[in-house]
């Protein structure tokens, strides 16, 4: 099963990329991880010596592309809902949820990284997509 420590590691790892949803599933059970709070852990919480440091981390920056944080199929459109959460040439604000991302019954928000007016949308209503695949491009 897996260490306290080495899950330290590991949050510290999807933080640095972003993710905000891991799950893994071994025969011993399940480990669902839901990553609430951006950035580091706080720095009394000392990295397990044999945690590797072999990612180099860049810091986050703006982009023209709003990617996925996670994987699953993509909903534009909300399961109980009718309306698109997003229509091209909208003016979001960060936070703003464009779509969904479902894993069995699972539903994750996919949200606006900033302020900022759709272009284009990069991702089909019920796209199977990937941590990282592009979602919508800003303008």
């Amino acid at each position: 099963m897996i260490k306290p420590d080495e899950v330290q590691a590991l949050v510290r790892r999807l933080q640095a990329g972003g993710v905000t949803m891991f799950e893994y599933q071994a025969p011993q059970g399940l480990l669902r991880l839901h990553i609430t709070q951006p950035g580091p852990l706080p720095t009394n919480a000392a990295p397990p010596a044999q945690a590797s440091t072999d990612v180099a981390v860049q810091p986050a920056t703006a982009s023209s592309v709003l990617r996925s944080p996670g994987m699953g199929r993509l909903l534009l459109r909300h399961p109980l809902a009718g309306d698109a959460m997003v229509r091209v040439g909208d003016w979001l604000s960060k936070g703003h949820i464009v779509a969904v991302l479902q894993a069995g019954e699972l539903l994750a928000p996919v949200e606006a990284d900033r302020d900022g007016k759709v272009a284009r949308l990069l991702a089909a209503e019920g796209e199977l997509v990937g941590y990282g695949a592009p979602v919508l491009e800003w303008a």
